[in-house]
C-alpha cells in the first residue's frame, strides 16, 4: 500500500528527469548544428543531471532520500 501513495511524487520525478533529458537532447542538436562548442558543453551537464534525477530514490514518506545517495 505504501507504493501506491507515492505515485504522484514518482511521476513528478520522472517528468522532471524527462524534461532535463529533452533539454539535453535539444542542446546537443543545437551544438551540432548552430553553436558547436557552447551547445555541446551545455548539453553534457544536462545529461548528467537527467541521469542523476532518474537514479534518485524516494523514502517511505515520498521524499527524496539524500542519505542513501543516488548511485547506491
Amino acid at each position: 500500500m505504501k507504493t501506491m501513495k507515492c505515485v504522484p511524487q514518482r511521476m513528478y520525478k520522472i517528468l522532471l528527469a524527462l524534461l532535463a533529458l529533452i533539454s539535453a537532447v535539444v542542446l546537443f542538436i543545437l551544438g551540432i548544428t548552430l553553436i558547436p562548442v557552447l551547445g555541446i558543453l551545455l548539453s553534457l551537464p544536462t545529461f548528467a543531471i537527467a541521469i542523476y534525477i532518474f537514479k534518485l530514490h524516494l523514502n517511505d514518506r515520498c521524499e527524496i532520500d539524500v542519505g542513501s545517495g543516488a548511485g547506491t
